[in-house]
Order: C-alpha cells, then sequence, then structure tokens
C-alpha cells in the first residue's frame, strides 16, 4: 500500500484560469485548500461548488493585496 503525504495547497487568484485550473487538480487529489480571490461573488460560487468533506479541508478568503487593511493575520 503506498502511503500518499496529504498537502496543503494555498492558491492566490483561486477564482481565475490558471486558479480554477489548480483548484479542480488538487481538489480531486484530496489536498487541504487554502484559497484566495478578490471577488466576493465568485467566491461565493466556488463554495457552492467545492465543499469540504471529512477527508479534506477547504478555506476561502477575499483578499485584495491593494488594501493594507485585508492583510492581517488570520488563523485557521
Amino acid at each position: 500500500m503506498v502511503n500518499e503525504k496529504k498537502l496543503n495547497i494555498v492558491i492566490f487568484g483561486a477564482t481565475g484560469k490558471i486558479g480554477d485550473y489548480l483548484l479542480n487538480k488538487f481538489y480531486k487529489k484530496k489536498c487541504n485548500l487554502l484559497l484566495y480571490s478578490r471577488n466576493k461573488k465568485k467566491i461565493n460560487l466556488l463554495k457552492r461548488k467545492f465543499k469540504p468533506n471529512q477527508f479534506q479541508q477547504v478555506f476561502f478568503e477575499q483578499l485584495n493585496f491593494e488594501s493594507k487593511n485585508d492583510l492581517k493575520k488570520k488563523n485557521y
């Protein structure tokens, strides 16, 4: 039996084309995901499509690098 290591993946720009590709790839591999995007509406759409389950965690955050107020430390 091969024992694969579970990865923790952080994706900035998760609602863009490259971010969406990476999100699909790592979600299927049951990796834990921390996803960032500027667009709150797109984040809400992703929340409906990519739900966490008992084998993985999925966190969604809105983040805008143009605002220093968004760059506060968060604990997960």
